[in-house]
């Protein structure tokens, strides 16, 4: 059962890793098609070596820097052992090199993310998190940020990021020298042209979107494996969902009125994500 089940993991991971690279690739053909429509064979040149120098400039900021934007403070071993032990013993599981570096963010409301990158890993738990997560709640949410540390998925979404605001800059150029040309000198620019630079930012957020959905899909399905727990992420997630949708309500309800669409959103509703988890612990508990 062991082999059925590795065996499974291993073809969703194949699986998953085939939409990465579709997505990116859309991605990378919407930002192509924008800039050889604004400037021929030299955008397309351009927007590479944009794309390159926008990835190094990126990576250059330091996690540390990052921190600082949050008012966060490094945690170390004596500060909070139960926290430091717990990325330790999953970082150990992921098979990661380096111990990912603490930081508590201040504030009561729980939250967890991760930046830097696989050689400068940085994990960032609110005090909110650390106070009010069981240790079984803490464990999976922890092992859901190394899930996207060992995966690399802030490079990952930093690529897609940097090419989706190249794209959005050269379709509005685009779109801005058509009215130009249009007014200055009469020259008609095709109307699939139009409708391609005008619906390009839309395609690029969508998909960019998507490629965020399905790292956070991934990193569930990751973390759940590194703690044998799907439940206990499941319960995190849950904990976390309900603090937030009471803020939501708070400050929004009056004067917005349903759910956002899935397409919308970064991450895959709660709802959905603790669904897929919870059967995945009933699958295990029954075999």
């Amino acid at each position: 059962m062991h082999q059925t089940r590795h065996a499974q993991m291993t073809r969703h991971r194949h699986k998953s890793r085939l939409m990465v690279v579709a997505l990116l690739g859309a991605i990378t053909a919407v930002l192509l098609l924008s800039a050889n429509l604004l400037a021929g064979p030299n955008g397309i040149i351009v927007a590479a070596a944009l794309v390159v120098a926008g990835i190094l400039s990126a990576q250059r900021v330091a996690p540390a820097f990052v921190m600082q934007l949050f008012n966060a403070k490094r945690i170390e071993p004596h500060d909070w052992p139960e926290a430091y032990n717990t990325v330790n013993a999953l970082r150990l599981r992921a098979e990661l090199d380096d111990m990912p570096q603490l930081y508590c963010l201040p504030g009561a409301r729980m939250m967890a993310f991760s930046t830097g990158s696989k050689d400068e890993p940085v994990i960032a738990l609110s005090m909110g998190a650390l106070q009010h997560l069981s240790s079984r709640e803490l464990h999976g949410i922890v092992a859901h940020e190394l899930a996207h540390v060992a995966s690399g998925d802030m490079t990952l979404l930093m690529m897609s990021e940097v090419m989706a605001r190249l794209t959005r800059t050269f379709a509005t150029l685009g779109l801005l020298l058509a009215i130009w040309l249009a007014i200055a000198s009469e020259v008609r620019v095709p109307v699939v042209t139009i409708i391609i630079l005008a619906a390009a930012p839309t395609a690029v957020s969508l998909l960019q979107l998507a490629l965020s959905r399905n790292r956070e899909y991934d990193a569930d399905d990751y973390a759940a494996e590194l703690t044998g727990d799907p439940a206990g992420l499941a319960s995190g997630l849950q904990k976390i969902e309900r603090e937030q949708a009471a803020l939501w309500r708070r400050l929004f309800q009056p004067y917005v009125r349903g759910e956002m669409p899935t397409l919308l959103r970064t991450h895959p509703r709660t709802i959905d994500r603790v669904n897929r988890l919870l059967a995945r612990a009933d699958a295990t508990d029954n075999k």
